[in-house]
């Protein structure tokens, strides 16, 4: 008798898992590396935004009672012959700007209460001559030149908000 084999056709034989454990732990690897810079990403974002690089609130504050006060002398400095004889001095800006900076250190008032736009400037202002504080400059400290004052910074003001934020309010 004779014996004759038959094939039998088989699908391809299987892969070896060795190929596929590979690419797996490569994928799991690559995955594990982007989560950790991702992690670093966020750690050295927020160190860079940390309250140590933002100014302090009492700093911005002095900084911009510095900027009022430097702003009034250069509206005392342009408007001296319009008021000729009897016009506000510098003194007068050191004065109203020593009051205001007594307030924000008594906590009586903020910054943007006092000078958060022209109006509350001008109102700070006259409640400074009010209060008798303006005659320690010399001279009679007129309420009307808080209100020519005021109008004047709203004018060479560019954008009020914006100098609020960065305590400079002429942008210099």
């Amino acid at each position: 008798m004779t014996y004759t084999m038959q094939t039998i056709p088989t699908s391809n034989p299987p892969q070896p898992r060795a190929r596929g454990r590979s690419t797996s732990l490569l994928a799991v690897g690559l995955a594990a590396i982007m989560l950790v810079a991702v992690g670093v990403g966020i750690v050295l974002f927020r160190s860079n935004n940390s309250s140590s690089t933002r100014i302090a609130p009492s700093q911005l504050a002095s900084a911009q009672l510095t900027s009022v006060q430097q702003s009034c002398e250069q509206w005392v400095g342009s408007s001296a012959s319009t008021f000729g004889n009897g016009s506000p001095s510098s003194a007068w800006c050191t004065a109203m700007t020593d009051w205001m900076g007594h307030q924000l250190r008594n906590q009586h008032m903020t910054g943007a209460m006092m000078w958060g736009n022209a109006t509350t400037l001008q109102t700070t202002c006259q409640q400074w001559t009010a209060a008798g504080a303006g005659a320690s400059s010399g001279g009679t400290a007129s309420p009307a030149w808080c209100g020519q004052m005021a109008n004047w910074m709203a004018q060479h003001v560019g954008d009020w908000g914006n100098w609020m934020t960065s305590g400079n309010m002429m942008g210099r």
